[in-house]
């Protein structure tokens, strides 16, 4: 997979690229129809914009895939690949160290929790793994991400970090493939 390693993507002087990140819920939506896959390649990417995934991500799409999709190992592995090579969806490489990572992973924690109140509101808690993820899109500033679920859309929402849809029809085709 692409675990560890950061694909080389040439940068030309005086592009500015927009820099947008996908959590593991909208990248399972591309993967488990191919016309997602399609129209979003078609209609969404560009020259001009990069997508991004945190290390987290890998193992809890091909998860999903095989739990709530019915997809072998196999086939969640290669349709992980294929979203990836697509869309030319890229492993965040982070350029801070382990003390500063871990100071946005408390800053995105404690702004959770008031959301959450501790907790104990499950509409808005989320978990570490989700977390993680933000606090690792937020210290890249990577400020648009895309994400189907409503608790990291409110995180992200309080950090500045703009939330992007997929097309609704996606998600409806999204359902159906779920067991």
């Amino acid at each position: 997979g692409n675990k560890g390693l950061c694909q080389m993507s040439i940068e030309i002087k005086g592009i500015d690229f927009e820099k947008i990140g996908f959590d593991s819920s909208s990248i399972i939506c591309l993967a488990v129809d191919p016309r997602n896959l399609n129209h979003f390649k078609a209609n969404f990417c560009s020259f001009s914009k990069k997508y991004y995934f945190s290390v987290e991500s890998e193992a809890e799409t091909i998860g999903v895939l095989i739990n709530k999709y019915s997809f072998s190992p196999s086939e969640s592995r290669a349709l992980w690949k294929k979203v990836c090579s697509e869309i030319n969806l890229n492993l965040i490489c982070w350029g801070k160290d382990l003390n500063e990572r871990g100071s946005f992973f408390k800053i995105v924690r404690e702004i959770n929790n008031s959301l959450s109140n501790n907790g104990k509101d499950a509409t808005f808690f989320i978990g570490d793994m989700d977390v993680q993820i933000i606090s690792n899109f937020y210290s890249e500033e990577i400020r648009k991400i895309y994400t189907l679920d409503r608790a990291f859309k409110k995180t992200c929402k309080e950090l500045g970090i703009i939330t992007l849809k997929m097309p609704k029809e996606y998600l409806v085709r999204m359902e159906k493939k779920a067991k």
